[in-house]
């Protein structure tokens, strides 16, 4: 945490999981929407939406957005986005996960039919992104990448196995935002099994080739420039 912090928002803060830890050294302020997640918030409570927040211009040190953006609808996004550069004196702290494939997690509710993304996240972004979307009011100090990388698997294929091999998520957490439904667990199928299979066999030969494809271009491209 850089020196010169002394107090912390934390937009869309939850119950606390994050900052909590930081409330006996920090002045923390948490904000969500939810009452019953801020009921076990640590700190300063404020319940609000993160598009609408109820503090002065850079009154904060650091506004915390983590695991956020990724589930925020079009409209409150971009108004969150300018709550956050309104409200930051020194610092902006973005977590989210980056370049996710949507479709990885994506469940089909057993009961209504309603697809859905587990951790209802609505979108995808990456370093790039966070850099455009902050990067004129804010500049990016640093970054840092951890966890496993996200499989690779192109998006029409997996497509298919989902409704070709009943490839959806079988998250047992998952819970669908239409009618309250839980995924049942997946009974053994040795028909869609072997559909899953044959495409997983295709993918790998279709990422095979746009490597090859990658290393061919890469090539030329220096091919092209070694004269210089």
């Amino acid at each position: 945490m850089p020196c010169d912090v002394r107090n912390i928002l934390d937009i869309g803060c939850g119950d606390g999981t994050i900052t909590n830890r930081l409330a006996t050294r920090f002045q923390v302020i948490g904000l969500d929407s939810s009452r019953e997640a801020i009921r076990h918030f640590l700190g300063e409570k404020l319940l609000a939406s993160s598009g609408s927040v109820p503090l002065k211009d850079q009154s904060i040190d650091l506004v915390l957005l983590s695991n956020v953006l990724e589930h925020l609808p079009a409209a409150v996004f971009s108004h969150t986005v300018r709550e956050a550069i309104r409200i930051a004196r020194r610092y902006l702290l973005v977590v989210s996960p980056q370049n996710e494939n949507l479709q990885f997690s994506q469940v089909k509710c057993d009961d209504c039919g309603c697809i859905y993304h587990r951790n209802y996240h609505l979108r995808s972004l990456t370093l790039t992104d966070i850099d455009r979307i902050f990067g004129q009011d804010f500049e990016m100090a640093a970054y840092t990448f951890w966890g496993e990388p996200w499989p690779q698997y192109d998006h029409r294929l997996w497509e298919l196995k989902q409704y070709l091999a009943d490839g959806w998520s079988r998250w047992p957490l998952a819970v669908c935002p239409l009618c309250g439904g839980k995924p049942g667990a997946k009974e053994p199928n040795a028909k869609l099994e072997k559909v899953a299979m044959l495409l997983d066999d295709l993918n790998d030969e279709v990422l095979f080739d746009r490597r090859e494809s990658l290393v061919r271009q890469t090539r030329t491209f220096r091919s092209h420039f070694l004269p210089r």
